[in-house]
């Protein structure tokens, strides 16, 4: 009534003194035969033939009649249980920075042709593990630790993300780096590639950017395009699961070994754990050398990107 804030699909920051509620979060998901309405749609879903996220309402949009959102499959049932499992853990994680109290996803069913449920509408589906994504969410949720042994007593974080490969606050390795306004050529992402006349330069890339991210390359261009290479090794010791901690502002697409890894519309204003895709997980192994590629895309406001590995330590 007047002391609670709801941000539909994010968390309102000028509020302060609020309790704060996301009532509406996640819109992504994927049909299931016999178990939807007719020209059913959803925001995002998944591909299994390029095996990636796609922006299904855009194609919805232009042609309501003929769009078939994408159909239910173990590798889709599979993206969309880390979608989920990501989404809240990371709201889970930022909550002492963004005063975040609850979060709710839309929608825990399919709502006659709005098809964003973690269940088909008749509830005999279930569209993700939801023992995988509650242990991912359990995950995130500090313990308490009692202290001893020289430790004092404090809440200690059950799920660890440790660097493998740093990000610039701790690498200062250099990227070839390019800012043309149109690709600067059909194989930029692929290995083999001569970027030997882009410039190079230390990350992170932008302008001015959120604590914790120390800008050493400038890309003032509004609006512009950054196109960054590097080819670095993995370390032989790595067991973890491996994820993308990345700063972007705004969209962003990251290759790895010419496989395309992730795709992120908009922008964070901290390093954010992202799943790897199923297509270039395999390129992850322990002592690999990998060729990480990747394209942002800058229309206005802030500016910049940063890309480290880090492996999930439980």
């Amino acid at each position: 009534m007047g002391e609670v804030r709801d941000g539909h699909g994010g968390v309102d920051g000028k509020f302060p003194n609020y309790i704060k509620i996301i009532s509406e979060d996640g819109t992504a998901s994927m049909g299931v035969q016999g178990h939807m309405w007719p020209k059913a749609w959803t925001y995002r879903s998944y591909d299994p033939k390029t095996r990636q996220e796609i922006d299904f309402l855009s194609e919805y949009n232009k042609n309501p009649d003929t769009a078939m959102i994408p159909t239910l499959t173990p590798d889709g049932k599979e993206w969309l249980t880390r979608r989920v499992g990501r989404m809240f853990s990371n709201r889970l994680g930022n909550t002492m920075q963004s005063g975040l109290s609850g979060s709710f996803y839309c929608q825990i069913v399919d709502t006659e042709t709005e098809c964003d449920g973690l269940m088909s509408y008749d509830r005999a589906v279930p569209k993700v593990d939801a023992k995988a994504v509650a242990a991912r969410i359990r995950g995130t949720l500090p313990k308490w630790s009692a202290g001893g042994n020289g430790h004092a007593a404090g809440w200690i974080p059950s799920r660890k993300l440790q660097y493998v490969f740093g990000n610039s606050s701790t690498d200062k390795g250099l990227w070839n780096y390019t800012t043309t306004a149109t690709p600067p050529g059909p194989d930029w992402y692929k290995p083999g590639y001569d970027a030997s006349h882009w410039k190079t330069g230390q990350g992170a890339f932008g302008t001015s950017a959120p604590d914790g991210v120390p800008v050493r390359t400038p890309w003032p261009d509004s609006p512009g395009d950054l196109w960054v290479r590097r080819t670095i090794t993995l370390p032989a010791s790595m067991s973890g699961e491996p994820v993308l901690m990345v700063y972007h502002d705004e969209d962003v697409e990251i290759y790895v070994n010419g496989i395309l890894a992730c795709k992120e519309e908009g922008f964070n204003d901290t390093y954010e754990d992202i799943d790897i895709s199923a297509a270039a997980l395999d390129q992850f192994k322990p002592g690999a050398k990998i060729l990480i590629a990747a394209h942002v895309r800058q229309t206005g406001g802030g500016q910049g990107l940063d890309i480290g590995i880090a492996q999930v330590v439980h």
